[in-house]
This record gives structure tokens, sequence and C-alpha cells, in this order.
């Protein structure tokens, strides 16, 4: 019975080493302008799951530990997946709805898009205009790491194909970028839709 419940700690805590990687990957990734006003709570948050997970490594009942632990995951969770993404979807409305670049970076100038006199015709020139309209809506680190590296692939039925290096890359590209794409999209009018696929 002991060495189950063990097991079952083992994994508990397993899962949440996991989720809170996850977490922090996303914090890694939203610029601090976006995450400023929530900063002293996820730092809190932080340091006390920190401390708890190192409590739980040395632990020999990691029961009581680990469910904190989930509560304190549970909170950190609340604060990134709803709070700060909200926060980060209103500057994305804002930037679709202002004809204006609203750009995150507090060191950057915004200042308006001029408008193109021809729309591109080829798919390749489609997905390089799309490119650089998303260079001019995120923030230097957003693009560099997110949108650069990633390249046209092919384009079938006016489906353009991006390739991007996995799943976590795709979803992310889908959840942060697929609004202001389709605007673009829209606003250049061109018959093209963008598909992010894996290898």
């Amino acid at each position: 019975m002991a060495v189950s419940s063990a097991l079952r700690n083992c994994n508990s805590y397993f899962q949440i080493v996991e989720r809170y990687s996850s977490l922090l990957r996303k914090i890694s990734f939203v610029h601090s302008d976006v995450i400023k006003e929530f900063a002293l709570e996820i730092e809190a948050c932080i340091s006390k799951i920190e401390a708890l997970m190192l409590e739980a490594e040395t632990s020999d009942n990691k029961t009581e530990t680990i469910f904190e632990l989930r509560r304190l995951i549970f909170k950190l969770e609340d604060i990134v997946d709803h709070r700060v993404i909200q926060k980060y979807n209103q500057i994305i409305d804002g930037t679709a709805k202002s004809g204006q670049q609203t750009l995150i970076s507090s060191n950057i100038v915004s200042k308006p898009l001029t408008t193109q006199a021809s729309a591109p015709k080829q798919p390749k020139d489609v997905w390089d205009s799309v490119t650089s309209y998303l260079q001019n809506h995120l923030n230097v680190h957003t693009f560099n790491v997110w949108v650069k590296p990633i390249e046209f692939h092919s384009c079938e039925d006016k489906k353009i194909k991006i390739m991007v290096q996995n799943q976590f890359y795709k979803n992310w590209l889908e959840e942060h970028c697929s609004k202001l794409i389709k605007k673009h999209l829209n606003d250049i009018d061109v018959d093209y839709e963008v598909t992010f696929v894996t290898n």
C-alpha cells in the first residue's frame, strides 16, 4: 500500500513539473509590457512553487506538499492562461481595429501602415507580405523566435503551407498569429489561406 501511494505521489509530482515547465515557457514568450501588471503575483507564485518543489524532492511524505503544489499551479495557470492571455488578445484586437501598428514593444515607435499599390499574386509573395505584416505587429523578440525561422513550403488549392518544427510550435502560431494573418489577407484582398504544417 505504501509503495502504491509513493508511486502515485511520484507520478503526480512529475505531472506538476511538466505543467510548471510548460507555464514557464509560456511566460518567457510574453513580452514584458503585457505581463508587467501581473509580475508581482507571478513572481510570488513561482517562488512558492520552487520552494515546495525542493521540499517535495527531499520529503518522505509528499502528499501534502503535492496538494499545495497543485493549488499553486492552478493559480499560476489562471494568471497566465486567462488574465495574461486576455490582456495579450486585447492588444492584438486593438491592433486589428486601429488601422495602425500598435506594437507591444515599448521601445519601438509605432507608425501607420502603408497600403500596397497592388496585391501580391504568387503564393510565396503572399507569404512574404504576411511575414512583413507580422514583423510590424509583433514585438522583435516574438517575431524573431516564432515567425522569422519558418519558411514557405508549398501551396495547394489556395492553401499556403508553412513548415514548422513541431506541434507545439504550430499550436502557438495558430493561437497567437492567426487573427493577424487573416486580417492581413483580407486587407490585401487575396484568395489565399495560410496553414501551418509539421514534418
